[in-house]
Parts: C-alpha cells; structure tokens; sequence
C-alpha cells in the first residue's frame, strides 16, 4: 500500500484551518454611558457641578465618572474644557467688577406718531472694593492679606503685651448675698 495521491487525481495540499477566534464574553454589566451624556455634562460642569455632583445627577458611583473619563475622550474633554472657561469666565468679570466698567442701556419709547425712539446712555458701574480685595488678597498674598488673619494677629499680640490680674475674697460679704423674694 502507498501513501499519496490516488491515481488519475489531484493532488490536493492540506491547508491547516485557521481556529476560529471567539471574543471572550463581557464580563459584568454593559455600561451605562450614553453619547448624550457628553452634551449634559457640559451644561452641568458650566452651572458649577463637580464631579462628586455629576455622578450623583446620572445615578452612578464617582468612580464610574473617572471611568468614563478614562474610556471616553470627549467626556474627558466636555470636563475638562469648561472647568477653564468657567474660571476664565469668573476672572474677567471679577477683574471688570474691581475695576469698573461702562455699560450701554438701550431705552425704547413710542412716539405720538407711533414711531419707536430708541435711546442709548452708557453708564459707568463704579468699582467694586470686595472684588478688589478678593483680586490683590488671591493674586499677591504677601503684600494683601485678608483682615481675619490681621486681626486675628493683632489680638494674639494684645493678649501677650497685657497682664492679667484677678482680685477676689474668699468670704464675701453677707449683703451681696441678699435674696428678697415678692415685692420687696
């Protein structure tokens, strides 16, 4: 007996099948992200949410929000992006409040004739001294400090500098002790 091909036939070469690659299965529960998310995080992120907050407004634990951080690029970025613009916001108008600024009013009246009279004023809105000291006490710390820490050093240096004396007697006086009860 001979090993080979039979003949009058081809001869076929042996192709090894290649073994069929099955995913593992997921594991635990599919996730709860959703591409709209994106957009609603944004929002919350501009009204001052934090991520503690965002993750309790979609009903999961604040490691699923650094999750979907991780997996998600442009949840990552809505986060992010926005926490600067909201502080970039904040400072150009505490900047205009402790410096001043001008503002145009736009008044509309009606005519007899029925026409519209449109009025412009510009008004300067004075500036603010809190913001100033929440500016200089933020941005140059050793020359501002706010007035709780100079006043909180300046009753410490008191209380040192002032001696204390008490002066009391052990058997008072029986007239002090004097207790009338009614309409005496």
């Amino acid at each position: 007996m001979t090993r080979g091909p039979k003949p009058g036939t081809k001869y076929r070469k042996r192709v090894k099948k290649e073994p069929k690659v099955i995913p593992p299965p997921k594991l635990g529960r599919e996730s709860k992200f959703q591409e709209c998310y994106i957009k609603q995080t944004r929002n919350l992120v501009l009204m001052g949410y934090n991520r503690k907050m965002i993750a309790e407004f979609f009903n999961v634990a604040a490691s699923t929000i650094r999750y979907w951080r991780k997996h998600h690029p442009n949840f990552d970025k809505a986060m992010n992006t926005n926490k600067e613009e909201c502080d970039a916001k904040v400072v150009r108008s505490l900047f205009k409040s402790a410096t001043g600024y001008d503002v145009i009013e736009k008044k509309t009246e009606t005519l007899a004739s029925g026409k519209k009279k449109i009025t412009r004023t510009r008004k300067h809105c004075a500036p603010n001294v809190r913001a100033q000291q929440t500016w200089l006490n933020n941005r140059q710390k050793k020359k501002w400090k706010s007035d709780q820490e100079l006043a909180q050093k300046q009753e410490e240096q008191q209380y040192d500098a002032v001696p204390v004396t008490i002066n009391y007697s052990i058997n008072p006086p029986k007239e002090d002790f004097k207790v009338t009860i009614g309409k005496g």
